[in-house]
């Protein structure tokens, strides 16, 4: 499971609060093609408590989630990052 302490969806038609940048500057800041549906983005902590932003396709999932949260269920999505991944629990291992 992946704890998460945000999430936020951006894409053509919506972009997250506060955020002055149009979809297809966000998307070359991030490294990431242009998408019809967007993307999603997840906040987690890595370890050491390194900040560590998840740019994912998983939209309607994350606004899942974000409709969960805003009914006060604690919900996080279960996850198998790839191995290796820097984010996986302990890089490199089969987890």
């Amino acid at each position: 499971m992946t704890r998460l302490v945000g999430a936020a969806v951006f894409g053509p038609l919506v972009m997250p609060a506060g955020v002055e940048e149009g979809h297809g500057e966000a998307c070359a800041c991030l490294g990431v093609a242009l998408r019809s549906e967007g993307w999603a983005l997840w906040n987690t902590w890595g370890e050491g408590g390194l900040e560590v932003t998840l740019v994912v396709s998983a939209v309607e999932t994350t606004v899942g989630l974000l409709e969960n949260w805003s009914r006060g269920r604690a919900v996080d999505p279960a996850c198998r990052c790839r191995r290796g991944s820097p984010w996986s629990a302990g890089a490199g291992s089969d987890r």
